[in-house]
């Protein structure tokens, strides 16, 4: 056995050898002669000899992401597919028995320097992983390299969080060549069918891919620049998020409303009232804890929050007004006037239904309709409040994204 690995490991150095042997291009393979003819010949520093611009194809296919609140940085793992032609490379498949293409190291060959832009690790093709390029007999080249890019997303929204959205563009561009001398072809864009591209706190939303032309900012020259641009739109999973800011809100509007049932006399009112201020600060700080710590823009959630609390504390100044209206006895004849026409009238009727309490005997009269008046201003708050709340409530609803969503695997879209 031992023999047999020593004997194999023999075999490769001597091909090795062989193969990297330019002084012998007679090689009885026909295969590696090919190989010889195109790699001892050929200068990777040298750029294909063509009349016009070399069109390089970029296609790509999305394997995975991730995105990071603490960071805002969004890391995507994916197949890079580029095509160019290197005329080089072209041969007479009559002269080497049929043989229609092969493959040749990506270190041996010269490709486009393409590099992202816009990204605080400085990446281009470098950083995938290194493969052998397909070479068809037209002098086609074909690159697929599996490749990991990563950038800082700037436009992180926060405001409607947890139902927030999230765009990340990466931009492809050639640092040192203009669009005469090097221009890209968006063919096609695909996200891998099994799922696998799904990440635990974000789903992808959409994914388009522009090429256009602009300046490039590090050249010293106004020269346009072919460039490609890939938007990942990524939309929250915020499932987890329904019951620690949904169910809070309602609630808030449950409590609120039910404290109007009560008599403002009532020392339960204001138990609740002092419970319901309690729960709301216990709500801001475990939303401070759950909300990102770079968040520029302050979510609906927090501000829903902060006007509940304040519409709490309005609540209790109306009942403290009430208590005080019902317990003073003094009873201006305007007043009590006032407070009857009001009772009386069309809205008055519709609202107090058959809550309407009357006496025959004078002062106890006049303190019924001070109740009376109370308990009218408890209905009109909680008609206010259902419509308040309704409004505040709205806020919170995620936003459909209709004009987000994109069908996977779309085509390039071209602006020159």
């Amino acid at each position: 056995m031992k023999l047999t690995l020593i004997g194999i490991c023999f075999i490769l150095i001597f091909r090795l050898c062989e193969s990297l042997d330019c002084t012998n291009r007679d090689s009885k393979e026909v295969h590696l002669k090919l190989k010889k003819k195109m790699i001892c010949d050929y200068d990777k520093f040298v750029s294909p000899n063509q009349d016009g611009p070399i069109n390089v194809v970029f296609n790509a296919i999305l394997k995975s992401f991730h995105f990071s609140d603490d960071t805002r940085t969004m890391t995507i793992q994916t197949w890079l597919f580029i095509y160019w032609s290197d005329n080089r490379f072209a041969w007479d498949i009559k002269d080497y028995e049929g043989y229609e293409q092969t493959f040749v190291p990506f270190d041996l060959l010269w490709v486009p320097d393409i590099a992202l832009f816009e990204s605080d690790v400085k990446e281009d093709l470098n950083s995938c992983t290194v493969t052998d390029c397909n070479i068809s007999f037209n002098g086609t080249v074909e690159c697929i390299m599996p490749c990991e890019f990563s950038i800082y997303c700037s436009d992180a929204e926060y405001s409607n969080w947890p139902f927030d959205y999230t765009s990340c563009k990466y931009l492809y561009m050639s640092r040192t060549k203009s669009v005469k001398k090097l221009n890209f072809i968006g063919n096609k864009l695909q996200v891998d069918s099994d799922g696998s591209y799904q990440n635990e706190a974000w789903q992808l939303n959409s994914l388009s891919g522009m090429v256009f032309n602009q300046t490039n900012a590090l050249a010293n020259t106004n020269e346009p620049y072919s460039c490609v641009m890939l938007t990942f739109i990524i939309k929250r999973d915020s499932k987890e998020f329904v019951y620690q800011v949904i169910i809070p809100a309602v609630l808030m509007i449950l409590m609120n409303i039910f404290t109007l049932i009560l008599d403002a006399d009532m020392n339960e009112r204001w138990v609740l009232y002092a419970i319901y201020l309690f729960s709301h600060e216990i709500y801001n700080v475990q939303l401070q804890w759950m909300l990102p710590s770079n968040s520029d823009s302050i979510p609906n959630v927090f501000k829903y929050n902060c006007d509940s609390c304040y519409i709490t504390v309005a609540l209790m100044l109306t009942s403290l007004f009430m208590k005080f209206f019902s317990e003073s006895e003094e009873n201006s004849e305007l007043i009590l006037t006032v407070i009857d026409k009001t009772i009386k009238s069309y809205p008055g009727q519709f609202i107090m239904r058959k809550d309407i309490q009357v006496s025959e005997n004078p002062e106890i009269n006049q303190t019924l309709m001070k109740k009376n008046f109370n308990t009218l201003i408890d209905r009109v708050l909680m008609v206010l409040l259902i419509i308040i709340y309704g409004f505040m409530f709205s806020t919170l609803m995620p936003n459909s994204g209709a004009n987000l969503d994109k069908p996977f695997g779309i085509d390039f879209e071209s602006i020159y």
